[in-house]
């Protein structure tokens, strides 16, 4: 079922990676996936910026197949993501640890 959960994310990464841009995130995958996200700014005063400076790293799974590693800056916890892999959109939020998709969370575009 198409929920549209991507249409609001604003930015894209496709692999294979490592790649990365000045966002704070980088995708690490073996194949052409394509990882979509909503760019947090930099920019902005020191009591207003985000602290980027706190590291996290997620891990993709489907299954025991192992997808893309990403690392991000603390500001992305929690906000949503999704990544397509082989035709399949699978979507979630940015958590520091394991993502294991599960077929019911998947959508074809």
């Amino acid at each position: 079922m198409n929920t549209g959960f991507p249409s609001a994310l604003t930015h894209s990464l496709t692999g294979p990676g490592p790649v990365g841009d000045h966002s704070g995130i980088t995708l690490r995958s073996i194949g052409a996936d394509v990882f979509h996200y909503t760019l947090i700014p930099l920019s902005g005063s020191a009591a207003t910026a985000p602290d980027m400076s706190l590291a996290r790293r997620m891990d993709l799974f489907l299954g025991e197949t192992h997808l893309a590693a990403l690392d991000f800056n603390a500001p992305y916890e929690g906000k949503p993501f999704s990544i397509t892999h082989n035709g399949v959109e699978y979507e979630g939020n940015f958590f520091h640890g394991e993502i294991d998709f599960k077929p019911s969370l998947a959508w074809s575009r």
